[in-house]
């Protein structure tokens, strides 16, 4: 009996070990992208991660892998370096098979008050000439 547990043993860890693979996503404070700031200096915020991002896969998958940055509200500056500023989805099938939060990877100042001043006459002139606010 020892030895049939001891071989089902075997055949099960030899099966895991020979058909999935851990796969790195990403490196601690690896940026992963960009999302836009409002009122900030610049547009965009680069966003990282604060921890390394591993997942198993099977065999030969890594190409399959999705990666879908999920961005409920624009921050408003400023944003200090390390905010909470987003979430990565790691998608496998569709399926979500790792999630982590994405940070702020540098500090983002707030614009000065002609910049936003600026900003906020352009986009209306933008979004009066395609429609958007009639």
């Amino acid at each position: 009996m020892f030895q049939s547990r001891l071989a089902d043993s075997r055949k099960l860890l030899d099966f895991g070990l020979n058909n999935f693979e851990v796969h790195v996503i990403a490196f601690p404070r690896q940026i992963m992208g960009e999302i836009a700031v409002k009122n900030g200096k610049q547009k965009l915020l680069p966003i990282a991660v604060l921890e390394q991002v591993s997942v198993v896969i099977p065999v030969g998958r890594e190409d399959d892998l999705e990666l879908v940055v999920v961005n409920t509200k624009i921050p408003t500056a400023p944003v200090i370096e390390g905010t909470p500023v987003a979430q990565l989805d790691v998608q496998l099938d569709w399926e979500i098979i790792a999630s982590v939060e994405l940070v702020a990877a540098t500090d983002m100042k707030r614009a000065n008050i002609f910049v936003r001043l600026f900003r906020g006459i352009g986009g209306f002139f933008t979004s009066l000439f395609s429609g958007k606010i009639f």
